[in-house]
């Protein structure tokens, strides 16, 4: 956690390389208030370090005792939207190497059952906003 909290993203990558019970335990490893390396990485701005934990296996929803994500620890905006894109991609790739791992979702992934676009559209949300000045246009005319 100090190497992360200081920006060493060199030493984060040998220190995960060779910890004892491998890059996933040591990247869940939390302190007495449950920060992990992620939350001091994003707190201090590191930006290779993020990505360097989140490919390691890092859990960007883990919250502390004060039910604080990384995220909100983020230390400038610049920070915080890296890693919410990173978190994005994070989460797209798996879905992908889990679909592509699962016989259900790959059949209807095939071609002719569902195609991208249809995936796509069932999964995608809509959200409609009412203009009211839009209202009275309409009636006056």
């Amino acid at each position: 956690m100090e190497a992360s909290r200081g920006g060493h993203d060199t030493i984060v990558q040998i220190l995960l390389t060779y910890v004892p019970g491998g890059a996933e335990e040591a990247v869940r490893r939390a302190d007495m208030e449950g920060n992990t390396a992620l939350h001091f990485a994003s707190s201090n701005g590191h930006l290779l370090v993020l990505r360097t934990l989140l490919a390691a296996g890092a859990d960007a929803d883990h919250k502390n005792i004060w039910c604080w994500t990384p995220v909100a620890y983020s230390a400038t905006v610049q920070a915080e939207v890296y890693l919410k894109g990173l978190i994005n991609q994070t989460n797209s790739q798996a879905a992908k190497e889990s679909a592509q791992s699962s016989p259900r979702k790959a059949h209807f992934a095939a071609p002719g059952i569902l195609n991208k676009g249809q995936l796509t559209a069932m999964a995608a949300g809509l959200r409609l906003v009412r203009d009211d000045n839009s209202d009275r246009a309409w009636a006056k005319s």
